[in-house]
């Protein structure tokens, strides 16, 4: 208590950097970055969409208590989006898993939320 945290991107803040980016207090972003999010990942390309169907299918030796870290850890990212940002749970949803990499301008960031200011 008694301080603020400053993020800042000048480029991309992507994957776990989106995260990071996410925690500050004063969320700081600059005209032609942008963000990425996407979905806990694991050792292999494509996305939740993608690991799914290989388990639906056995073509995945991903162990299940790694699928449910992966749930877990999606699970937390989202509630910190949706308690930290004016993203409702659809946008989250949208652009964590619609697409295996969801690259959010500076002002978009700045309409919903995920950035606080634009320089």
């Amino acid at each position: 208590e008694g301080f603020t945290i400053t993020t800042e991107t000048y480029g991309y803040a992507m994957s776990a950097g989106a995260l990071i980016f996410t925690m500050g207090d004063r969320r700081i972003i600059h005209d032609g970055a942008s963000i990425m999010f996407h979905g806990a990942g694991f050792d292999g390309y494509g996305g939740r969409q993608s690991l799914r169907s290989l388990i639906l299918y056995g073509r995945t030796v991903l162990p299940p208590d790694r699928v449910k870290s992966l749930e877990l850890i999606d699970a937390k990212f989202e509630s910190i989006l949706y308690e930290r940002t004016l993203m409702t749970k659809e946008d989250i949803k949208d652009w964590m898993y619609k697409l295996d990499a969801n690259f959010m301008s500076a002002k978009k960031a700045m309409q919903l939320g995920v950035a606080t200011e634009l320089k």
